[in-house]
């Protein structure tokens, strides 16, 4: 029998420098997932929200979960597997010897596709700024040498990873003295000039195989410093004419990963100055966060409706029950579709996201927002 979907979203070789958290991250599937999908997860981690979420009208049924310990050979899956990101070799060599199909290109595409340094050429081809230099992480006298030369010019850089993700492996570089002395980068980077900015957009597209793409969702990002920590959607600080800008540079960055023959998801993130003006930083060919609690919506909701999203630290006492119990009233609502939600719950790292469903823009922001984060507070 083939199964709706297999949503098996390994991270562990996707990102450069990925600490211990981000290996449990596949919980994260179970807030999207339906029934009769199977999600597959690492045994040892443990879905503590999945009775919760199923109360609640999200997520799988217990007994389509399924734990694996390195491979899938062993697990009744039939169908094809929808990846976190096509850059995994562990995961591709384990859906092969399983005999399943992989919904995503070759590896080589989808390497090239998450690449920053792939990104800065197509910015480059385009003559989209800001104008960023790609350079080889081993030649590393070559690298203080257009470091150098930028520092003169713009003050102040961000040295990029090629796959680096939400902040890691990402360095801000003021002074030569600031270059790290163990990069532990691999093969290319890409140095930038860094460009104050107030908010930090993302589009969020869908690339179909043949070509054809179509744009998702839009999100301001919640940032910690130059750390992403959540999403607002849809977003409640850009105007009409930055929405249109973003849809408008989108439609000539997206086209470039369809003639790389990438399908998949693809996000493209922005900086927005303080006078308004749009630069494009960055790609993420693969999914992210904002991804789970829109999709959760679109799939289990009708229709994708506003929500903030955020990663919060909590007590490793903390359990699931004291979580629900203190949210009360403020817990998500089928029937009225609002209020909060956690999901990717993992009190021994001190971490769950939370999402927080609301009936239009401001309401989340305005009104239920604190009103969480006040009790939340109660957890220590």
């Amino acid at each position: 029998m083939q199964h709706r979907g297999i949503f098996f979203h390994h991270t562990r070789d996707v990102v450069d420098g990925m600490p211990e958290l981000l290996f449990s991250f596949p919980l994260r599937m179970l807030i999207a997932a339906r029934q009769g999908d199977k999600v597959v997860l690492p045994i040892g981690v443990e879905p503590l929200e999945l009775e919760l979420l199923n109360r609640l009208g999200f997520g799988p049924r217990p007994e389509d979960v399924v734990y694996v310990d390195g491979n899938l050979t062993s697990a009744d899956l039939h169908g094809k597997v929808f990846p976190f990101s096509g850059c995994s070799v562990q995961q591709r060599q384990m859906v092969e010897l399983a005999g399943l199909d992989f919904a995503a290109p070759s590896l080589e595409i989808c390497r090239q596709a998450d690449s920053k340094a792939f990104f800065q050429s197509v910015l480059h081809d385009l003559r989209l700024r800001p104008f960023g230099r790609i350079v080889v992480t081993g030649d590393r006298e070559r690298m203080k040498e257009v470091v150098k030369e930028m520092l003169s010019r713009h003050g102040s850089l961000l040295l990029k990873a090629a796959h680096s993700t939400s902040g890691l492996q990402q360095h801000l570089i003021m002074s030569l003295a600031d270059l790290p002395e163990d990069l532990a980068l691999k093969g290319k980077a890409v140095v930038q000039e860094f460009i104050p900015h107030v908010v930090s957009p993302s589009a969020q597209y869908y690339l179909k195989p043949g070509g054809n793409w179509k744009l998702n969702s839009m999100t301001t990002q919640i940032l910690d410093g130059r750390h992403h920590v959540g999403n607002i959607f849809p977003p409640t600080d850009l105007s009409p004419e930055v929405i249109a800008e973003i849809e408008k540079i989108g439609s000539r960055i997206v086209p470039r990963y369809a003639e790389l023959g990438y399908y998949g998801p693809l996000s493209v993130d922005f900086m927005l100055t303080e006078n308004n003006r749009l630069f494009p930083c960055e790609v993420n060919a693969r999914v992210t966060a904002p991804w789970y609690p829109w999709e959760a919506a679109r799939r289990n909701l009708g229709a994708p409706v506003p929500f903030w999203m955020k990663s919060l630290r909590i007590n490793p006492k903390t359990t699931i029950a004291k979580m629900e119990k203190v949210l009360g009233k403020l817990l998500f609502n089928p029937k009225t579709k609002k209020g909060a939600l956690p999901f990717s719950f993992l009190p021994k790292q001190n971490f769950t996201y939370l999402v927080i469903y609301g009936s239009n823009q401001n309401e989340f922001v305005n009104r239920l927002v604190p009103q969480v984060q006040w009790a939340l507070a109660k957890l220590g």
